[in-house]
């Protein structure tokens, strides 16, 4: 059997959106685990695991972008109960997601002096990007799952 996995554009109007990877619960799809990195580009990026994550009641304003299916093999639902923070993985999809980088600062602060080159902003949405390529690489989900990503919605 598989299920939907999905990408949830939280969208703001000043600046970029938040992007993070939902998988639904086979027993409430409602209620899944969210897989993000939280932080921002000056002080970089930590990697969170949100279990047990009532995708019904987020009070944000936000766009689901399915990004293909996935095998119950690769995902372990959490137990039920109130929503609970981690960093452990508990299945190969987190562990695939913990092994890819969470994005270090990638934005010089204006106390650093002048800037010496172009910054590569690395953030949430570059570490999706990153995340759904090597879930493509693992055999995970679909190779049309990078295409979707690269064209869901930035801002």
């Amino acid at each position: 059997m598989a299920r939907d996995i999905l990408l949830i554009v939280y969208n703001r109007s000043l600046f970029k959106a938040h992007w993070a990877i939902y998988i639904p619960s086979l027993a409430d799809p409602g209620i899944g685990k969210k897989i993000h990195v939280q932080g921002d580009v000056l002080n970089g990026f930590t990697l969170q695991f949100m279990r047990n994550y009532c995708l019904n009641s987020e009070p944000l304003t936000h766009q689901e972008v399915p990004i293909g299916r996935v095998a119950d093999e690769f995902v372990v639902d959490g137990p039920g109960g109130d929503e609970v923070p981690d960093v452990t993985p508990t299945d190969r999809i987190e562990e695939v997601a913990l092994s890819v980088a969470a994005p270090g600062p990638s934005m010089n602060s204006a106390s650093n002096g002048p800037p010496t080159g172009k910054a590569q902003l690395r953030d949430c949405q570059s570490w999706v990007i990153d995340m759904v390529a090597a879930l493509v690489c693992q055999g995970i989900v679909a190779e049309e799952a990078k295409e979707v990503v690269q064209n869901a919605p930035k801002h």
